[in-house]
């Protein structure tokens, strides 16, 4: 803690499909971050479906935001972070930020996000059986509790049908063997085709938010280690690190 910049800070929103999670299911997961990054981590309990639907967590992301910003926080002090739904909350927000004309954050980072509602991407089926985290036939329920009544391709549930010009630089961290791998590869394209600094790292083998099993996976630390480092390049929180030295992007 002591080594943490103080004026820095990522603003994460957990994953859990829109309807479960929160700061005890994503701490450890986040304390990567703040190691390697030298930043400090705000997890938000946004509100969850199917109590609340779309647009609940975009407007709960916004208004957190808004808070650091009237903490004395400038807004290249600040980095979102997320994973799965929050991923897509990351994203989603961005964009609203944008659309409205309001500050944004220095840069974001994404492990494993969902981005379509209607799920598109062919790897929602040539991966179902590979991915262990992810259940194919779950998807239609969390999504329907989550949109209510919006569309599946509203602009701020499936963001990858939505412009991403203009976003901030964005780090996208994704398994190989994961049913959401095509809503991050579409993401880095799209967001390339549109003028945005993006970097796409796709771990082989890999599963859904593998970054979460750090404790017993090298190549999850050494992913979180990535994101970190990406983080302190962009909020300059100078971490000195031996890993800097040998940082490639993948």
């Amino acid at each position: 803690k002591k080594n943490l910049r103080q004026d820095k800070v990522i603003l994460y929103f957990h994953g859990g499909g829109y309807a479960v999670g929160g700061i005890e299911t994503h701490r450890a997961l986040c304390t990567q971050l703040c190691k390697y990054s030298g930043a400090k981590v705000l997890i938000i309990e946004y509100r969850l479906a199917p109590e609340h639907h779309y647009p609940a967590p975009i407007e709960d992301a916004v208004s957190v935001f808004k808070w650091l910003l009237g903490q004395g926080y400038t807004s290249q002090d600040i980095c979102f972070a997320g994973d799965s739904a929050g991923g897509g909350i990351t994203i989603s927000a961005l964009a609203y930020l944008r659309d409205n004309n309001l500050p944004l954050p220095a840069c974001a980072v994404v492990f494993s996000p969902w981005l379509d509602h209607t799920f598109s991407g062919k790897s929602y089926t040539t991966k179902r059986d590979k991915d262990p985290m992810l259940v194919y036939e779950a998807f239609p329920i969390w999504s329907k509790a989550y949109l209510g009544e919006a569309p599946p391709d509203a602009p701020y549930a499936s963001p990858i049908f939505h412009s991403l010009s203009g976003l901030p630089p964005i780090l996208i961290q994704v398994g190989e063997d994961e049913m959401l791998l095509d809503d991050s590869v579409r993401l880095a394209e799209k967001a390339q085709q549109e003028g945005v600094q993006v970097e796409l790292q796709i771990f082989k083998g890999h599963f859904h938010v593998f970054n979460a099993f750090w404790k017993i996976l090298p190549s999850a630390r050494k992913a979180n280690q990535l994101a970190g480092l990406y983080i302190a390049r962009h909020l300059q929180t100078s971490i000195i690190s031996n890993a800097q030295t040998t940082h490639h992007a993948a």
